[in-house]
């Protein structure tokens, strides 16, 4: 195999591991969810902020050891870009989802035209900046 189709082989895995990650950051988000509302009677907006963490660090655990495969020693800044590049992706996907709405886009058809450029902007954050492996640049 040549060295050009290994590079895309590497990046097509940690793709398709990133939506594996992705899917089960929304189970662990629902699961707690519905164990807070309805198994410990919180209220919705409470059970939502701490189901949502759930799943962000959920991620960032996967993520970090699955995906991407980083060998540096964790430590608060790089969560804090993990942080940093899922609201940015938050912040992106919610102007786009508002901006379709406005032109009179159906809201699933708005959501299911921005999920992918959500996960393409968390992606590449994540790769390319957050669990880069040396100084000049990502791993490939």
């Amino acid at each position: 195999m040549n060295e050009a189709a290994k590079i895309w082989r590497n990046r097509a895995g940690q793709w398709m591991r990133f939506g594996m990650v992705g899917m089960l950051n929304t189970v662990v988000d629902f699961l707690v969810f519905f164990v807070l509302v309805r198994g410990a009677h919180w209220g919705a907006a409470p059970a939502q902020a701490v189901s949502y963490t759930c799943g962000v660090c959920n991620s960032y655990l996967w993520n970090r050891s699955f995906t991407f495969r980083s060998r540096v020693r964790p430590g608060a800044a790089e969560f804090a870009k993990f942080l940093l590049v899922n609201a940015l992706s938050c912040g992106i996907s919610s102007l786009a989802v508002l901006i379709l709405e406005k032109r009179s886009w159906s809201l699933p058809l708005a959501k299911t035209v921005v999920t992918p450029l959500a996960m393409g902007i968390n992606f590449a954050g994540s790769k390319r900046w957050v669990f880069r492996s040396d100084k000049g640049g990502a791993r490939r």
